[in-house]
């Protein structure tokens, strides 16, 4: 069977897309995702392109890819996150998926794309293997235990002890949950404003290149999403913002999903430290924290007690950079976390 890939359209094939991912990818996927994705990203309007039968020209696969502003030494670059990606059962054979995985990358480097990044499952991380594309670097999964009881009785031979041994345990658990002075934490409550973006602006140059934070992005990807409910946590020292942590407080083991702030480590430990005591209050067992494996976050994590666990893959590619960027391809200077995936 002869498969063509053709660019998709946001509003024509809205419908298509919709079915082949909730289908295919996820059961939950539905316009209401859709939309706040690929239609009111502050950033601009995503791209699809779509896959289909030759003969009959019905949908068989479909990928995207949403914009993206990179701050890169304080100045912006537009570039994209791939997302979406899915074929129909019947066509899973690798053929199909590297057509429409290639149209893809072809259009973006076409449009003269500054930049394109994913954060492939490792099944896609074969499709991009085929074509050539090895991972930029690796995601790692950090774990920050906060309570103890639950693993301690599942483990011990008589269960009646775990109470007063996780009374014990959790006694050191608990050590380094807690901001110091001068640094004060507290939830967020209500929109991003201006301080944020404000932050942003000042704190963009320490990391090389990261996703552009303002106020805009924010509140779109945490505060309207449809998705997943999220809780910002800020640190301010004098009563002015200098970090925050972005939480998801609706699975059993929350995940920090987001950490951003003036990149000086003392002051980003001092941030995770307030929100494992500002989760632990609230009676979480533990929190996982994805990061790209940068130096800088070693120590950091170390010294707040969190624990190294698997990776991920990280796929990046850059053009041409301007003169005054650097090697956008290399993933040293970059800040990611999981919030800069696409749900």
């Amino acid at each position: 069977m002869a498969i063509k890939i053709r660019p998709g359209d946001v509003e024509r094939d809205r419908e298509a897309a919709i079915a082949l991912l909730s289908r295919y990818v996820n059961p939950a996927y539905d316009g209401a995702r859709f939309d706040w994705l690929y239609r009111a990203n502050p950033a601009g309007r995503g791209r699809l392109w779509m896959a289909v039968d030759g003969s009959t020209g019905d949908p068989i696969g479909t990928a995207g890819a949403l914009p993206r502003w990179l701050s890169v030494g304080g100045r912006d670059l537009r570039g994209w996150l791939l997302a979406d990606f899915c074929i129909a059962e019947q066509h899973r054979a690798l053929g199909p998926a590297l057509q429409l995985q290639r149209a893809c990358l072809d259009d973006l480097a076409a449009d003269g794309a500054a930049f394109w990044y994913d954060l492939p499952g490792r099944t896609m991380e074969a499709v991009y293997r085929r074509l050539g594309l090895a991972p930029a670097a690796q995601m790692r999964r950090f774990v920050r235990p906060l309570r103890s009881y639950h693993a301690l009785r599942a483990r011990l031979r008589w269960p009646l002890l775990a109470r007063p041994a996780a009374f014990v345990a959790d006694l050191a658990l608990a050590r380094g949950t807690r901001a110091r002075a001068p640094l004060s934490l507290a939830a967020h409550a209500g929109r991003c404003g201006e301080e944020f973006t404000a932050l942003s602006r000042e704190a963009n140059p320490g990391y090389g290149a990261v996703v552009r934070r303002q106020a805009e992005y924010l509140n779109w990807r945490y505060v309207d999403n449809p998705i997943r409910h999220h809780e910002i946590v800020v640190a301010r020292r004098d009563g002015r913002l200098v970090g925050y942590a972005v939480v998801t407080t609706d699975r059993e083991t929350p995940a920090i999903v987001d950490v951003f702030g003036i990149p000086a480590p003392r002051l980003m430990e001092g941030l995770l430290r307030g929100t494992l005591g500002w989760l632990r209050h609230r009676g979480a067992a533990s929190v996982t924290l994805w990061l790209l494996a940068a130096p800088f976050w070693t120590p950091v994590l170390q010294r707040a007690g969190f624990r190294a666990r698997e990776t991920a893959p990280v796929m990046l590619q850059a053009g041409a950079p301007p003169a005054w960027a650097p090697r956008l391809d290399h993933p040293s200077p970059w800040l990611l976390t999981h919030g800069d995936g696409d749900s």
